[in-house]
């Protein structure tokens, strides 16, 4: 689990780090560019700004249970799956196929939804993020 956890740093930090500079230097060029043509919308970004850290401020904390709910949920999917393998001669030798496949089942259902849970969770807070 370590190991695993240090390669993913080692994989998706440097590109999300180059694209989130990128996105943000994107963003500070757009907005430079607007500011220097049009000056009177710098008015509008104090009233911008305050519902925008509201509505962050409000999702910040339910998006981040929901991610956890997520990932917990997939622990289990993952451990029976591993123990089913390493058992499948003695689940076929007792006959338990069926009885592996129904905890299966049960352990993707709840996986499901907690995935359902997040991508709600995400899409409350993009609808509200690009409404005002």
């Amino acid at each position: 689990r370590f190991l695993q956890d240090l390669q993913n740093i080692d994989n998706f930090v440097p590109n999300s780090l180059s694209d989130q500079i990128t996105r943000t230097l994107n963003i500070v060029t757009q907005l430079s560019l607007i500011y220097i043509e049009a000056p009177w919308v710098l008015c509008t970004l104090p009233v911008m700004l305050i519902p925008y850290c509201y509505v962050y401020n409000r999702m910040r904390i339910p998006n981040r249970d929901s991610r956890r709910l997520e990932s917990i949920a997939h622990s289990p999917v993952y451990s029976h799956f591993s123990d089913t393998l390493h058992g499948r001669e003695t689940i076929r030798a007792f006959g338990a196929e069926s009885r592996f496949e129904q905890e299966n089942l049960g352990h993707i259902q709840r996986m499901a939804t907690g995935l359902y849970g997040n991508n709600a969770v995400q899409k409350w807070a993009q609808a509200l993020t690009t409404q005002w």
